[in-house]
């Protein structure tokens, strides 16, 4: 990711505005967790929490992990969450997973102490079978992998821009943040729990006209009209290069102009966790842009 020194995001206006309707949401959900730890109590409630109604968890654990069963008498309305006891660290029990039914697949490694002594062992096994099973249907299934070691990160069989491995050194990171800063405590608090805000990626074409010109001022002035926080975005065209940023610029000059395709995707920090707003409409988006008030340039 790249970011423009000296350049704010936030947009203040003295004149409140009126927020159109939230949108409907998105289809239920399908999610697969794979293994069990101390923390995937956590990652539970929270994927129960964020989950649209009709949404559905299914846990695979092996029969060697305790208890994970007690967590299904707090299961929200219209969430189902179902636990299964198999044994991960058989090659045929991962390739016997059928991942057409799943949106996504979460794998947690076990514990410190739980098992082997490189405990990412079965994570990167389970992520080369995941890989294996989309090769055989074609089909690239987003995960999120739980590393314990981030130098095991260049051996991890991911897709470039789908996938998102979570280490050790994410927290480490999260941790100094908060030791420079205690403020930012309640800011990573807000942005990480399940009833705050959330940093979504959000089709351009529901801020600026696709097709058309527009400086980054005009973006943030339509994200800031529908009560959100615009703070970069995702090119469409770069995003399978195997580059380090996948095409994503946090924090980018609010004059810079680009042509916005409907492709592209803005980084917005929103109230709304389902899905996007409707498409722009109204003036083209080099106008829309042009007449940013100032506080959002």
């Amino acid at each position: 990711m790249t970011t423009a020194p000296g350049s704010r995001t936030a947009a203040i206006s003295s004149t409140p505005r009126d927020r159109p309707s939230r949108p409907e949401p998105d289809d239920p959900s399908r999610l697969l967790l794979l293994g069990w730890n101390r923390r995937a109590p956590l990652v539970l409630d929270q994927l129960r929490s964020t989950a649209r109604t009709g949404s559905s968890v299914e846990v695979v654990a092996d029969s060697a992990v305790p208890g994970p069963r007690g967590t299904e008498d707090r299961q929200p309305a219209g969430r189902d969450v179902r636990f299964r006891q198999a044994p991960l660290s058989r090659p045929e029990t991962l390739l016997g997973l059928d991942l057409d039914r799943y949106d996504a697949v979460v794998v947690l490694g076990p514990d410190r102490g739980d098992g082997p002594d490189h405990p990412d062992d079965w994570t990167l096994v389970a992520l080369l079978a995941v890989r294996l099973l989309d090769g055989r249907t074609g089909r690239e299934t987003r995960v999120v992998t739980e590393l314990v070691d981030d130098r095991n990160r260049p051996l991890a069989p991911v897709n470039s821009g789908s996938d998102v491995i979570v280490s050790g050194m994410l927290i480490g990171l999260l941790m100094a943040q908060i030791a420079q800063n205690r403020h930012l405590a309640a800011v990573f608090e807000e942005l990480l729990s399940a009833e705050g805000n959330t940093v979504c990626l959000r089709p351009a074409g529901a801020y600026i006209r696709p097709g058309a010109e527009a400086t980054f001022a005009g973006v943030v002035a339509a994200a800031r009209d529908r009560g959100e926080c615009a703070i970069g975005y995702r090119r469409h065209d770069i995003t399978r290069t195997g580059t380090g940023d996948q095409g994503i610029r946090l924090n980018p000059p609010k004059g810079e102009r680009r042509v916005w395709y409907a492709e592209d995707q803005v980084v917005v920090i929103a109230t709304d966790h389902h899905g996007p707003p409707a498409p722009a409409a109204g003036p083209d988006a080099s106008d829309t842009a042009d007449s940013a008030p100032s506080g959002a340039r």
